[in-house]
């Protein structure tokens, strides 16, 4: 008699619906977390590069508009540098600027904008 009592109990009403309701809800919640974090992680990578690919052609473009001459690179003492033409690249992290003003350009359907260095206040007067 126990035992008949232990295999009704088993395949009780609450057993049969948990099975069939609340388990593939946890199923798919389980694949659809995985399947978007994945995707996720390859849309930022993506982002990513895209946007690092973009602000080197701007260093580029902007390096084009302030340095004359070609780029080259020198070996000296198993260090590589940089060389637009008679400027040095490597550690300049000074902004590029003509006659005072920084050049912060930016391309927007063909026009450059540039704007203003900000001006220490005792210079403003």
């Amino acid at each position: 008699m126990g035992i008949k009592m232990k295999q009704i109990k088993g395949s009780g009403f609450l057993r049969v619906l948990f099975k069939m309701n609340v388990l593939p809800i946890i199923l798919l919640t389980i694949v659809i977390t995985t399947f978007s974090a994945m995707r996720f992680a390859a849309s930022m990578r993506i982002e990513t590069k895209n946007g690092l690919v973009d602000l080197s052609h701007t260093v580029a473009t902007l390096y084009d508009k302030v340095y004359e001459g070609d780029y080259h690179a020198v070996e000296k003492d198993g260090e590589v540098l940089l060389w637009k033409g008679e400027h040095l690249l490597n550690g300049d992290f000074a902004m590029p600027s003509k006659k005072g003003r920084a050049l912060i350009s930016q391309f927007f359907a063909g026009i450059p904008v540039s704007l203003p260095r900000s001006e220490p206040a005792a210079e403003r007067g």
